[in-house]
Parts: C-alpha cells; sequence; structure tokens
C-alpha cells in the first residue's frame, strides 16, 4: 500500500462508490481510497487504526461519510468518531444526496467539518472533487503545522 494518507469512503451505494473514485481520478487526486458500505464497518475499520499495531490499518486523512448506511447511521458514526479523542483531528466531509437543512444543521452541531450533496451529474461531482483536492494538499502538512481543516457547506446542484 502507498505510504499516502488514505480517505475513508463510507458509501453503500456500489454505483456512488464507483462513480466517486471515478471523479477523484479524474480531479487527480492520487491518495488511495478505502471503501466501507456499512456504519459498522466504519467504526470497526477507525478502531482498528487506533490500534494499528494489531489492524494495519492507517487513521485516514479524510473521511467522507455518507448519513443514510446500514447498521449506524452517518449521524450514528460521526458522534462515535467525535468521541474518540484520537479521531479529533480526521476532518469528516457528510457526503450526501440529502439536501435538508436539519439533516446539514445536525451533522456540523455534531462535529462534521463539511456538508456537501453529493451533485446531479458527473461534471459537478468532479469539481467537488477538485475542491477537495484543494484542501488535501494543506491537510497533508505533518502534525503541528497549521494545517486548516476543510470546512464549509456545499450544495452540489
Amino acid at each position: 500500500m502507498s505510504d499516502q494518507a488514505i480517505i475513508l469512503l463510507a458509501e453503500d451505494n456500489p454505483a456512488d462508490v464507483a462513480l466517486t473514485q471515478r471523479a477523484l481520478k479524474t480531479a487527480h487526486i492520487t491518495n488511495p481510497v478505502h471503501v466501507v458500505t456499512s456504519g459498522r464497518e466504519v467504526i470497526e475499520y477507525l478502531t482498528g487504526a487506533i490500534y494499528a499495531r494489531v489492524s494495519g490499518a492507517r487513521i485516514p486523512l479524510l473521511i467522507l461519510l455518507d448519513l443514510d448506511l446500514p447498521d449506524f447511521t452517518g449521524f450514528e458514526v460521526l458522534e462515535w468518531i467525535r468521541s474518540h479523542n484520537v479521531l479529533a483531528g480526521v476532518p469528516v466531509t457528510i457526503y450526501t444526496g440529502s439536501e435538508s437543512s436539519g439533516d446539514a444543521n445536525r451533522a456540523m452541531h455534531l462535529g462534521a467539518n463539511s456538508y456537501w450533496v453529493k451533485p446531479s451529474n458527473f461534471n459537478g461531482l468532479v469539481n467537488l472533487m477538485q475542491l477537495l483536492k484543494s484542501k488535501l494538499g494543506a491537510l497533508e502538512i505533518p502534525p503541528g503545522n497549521g494545517a486548516p481543516p476543510i470546512g464549509g457547506r456545499v450544495n452540489g446542484h
């Protein structure tokens, strides 16, 4: 596996996974992407990353988290992530089809760094991933060098 920091993509829709991976590649984001398809898998992966000596999993550079996941919702997963100090610095971007301002407000209240509505077309998705790329470079600065968080709300339509 590459030494680059990974992006954890929590998405249960195979078509959305494929489109997101294609958009990341088109946007020239070369970080490895680890895909999990349920809330339980997110928690299992991150638990393994916390105890990496045993699992080999790594704490991700960024988590792209869908709200509508099997087992645990994105809200429940986000709450779990934010309850673990070792994961406090990991940016979590909610990456969802929900345009609900209530969902966005709840996600931000629970500690999401940003809330992105999935675009309705591939070009919009590539544009969103290019925005992500502009933020990733700053995130890959070693800890202690003041890397800014990914922030804000982006509507993909």
